[in-house]
């Protein structure tokens, strides 16, 4: 059995397992589960923030997410996962990848963290996880007026 803390903080747990079945598509941002975003979406696939906090063990959310507008930073929809296989190297990689758009004439965002917020069903549907957090350091700037594309690649090596 397994508790865990959802983005808004709240402990799930109960008698029922961790639901993560083998039968789930985990690229579509429909279906309650997955990694993916929808446009506009800050609440699941890869979000960033302006928060340079260090890691915590019981951090459940960026420390301060950067929320979707489209005067704002826009976060597009998730791009499609890609999975490569290198026979040579025997590594299997997926590369998750998002693009943001600062819409606005004036600001400049100072990214100080990106993660991977997750959708999965937990007790209820409806629950989104945070799957990982890296801090940035030094923090990147978005200028107005461009794009920042975020690529994270979760990579399974292989043994000989």
């Amino acid at each position: 059995y397994l508790s865990a803390k959802n983005t808004a903080g709240t402990v799930l747990y109960g008698s029922s397992l961790f639901q993560l079945r083998g039968d789930m598509d985990f690229s579509g941002p429909e279906d309650d589960f997955g990694y993916s975003g929808s446009a506009g979406s800050h609440t699941r696939g890869i979000v960033v923030g302006t928060s340079t906090a260090s890691e915590n063990f019981d951090g459940h959310a960026l420390g301060s997410i950067i929320t979707s507008s489209s005067s704002g930073l826009y976060y597009n929809p998730s791009v499609s996962p890609s999975a490569s296989w290198d026979s040579g190297t025997k590594r299997w990689t997926v590369a998750w990848v998002r693009v943001f758009n600062n819409m606005t004439t004036n600001v400049t965002y100072q990214i100080g963290e990106i993660g991977i917020y997750a959708g999965y069903r937990f007790i209820t549907t409806g629950n989104n996880f945070m799957f990982c957090r890296d801090v940035i350091s030094p923090t990147l700037s978005v200028p107005p007026q461009t794009l920042l594309t975020v690529t994270y690649y979760f990579i399974t090596q292989f043994p000989e």
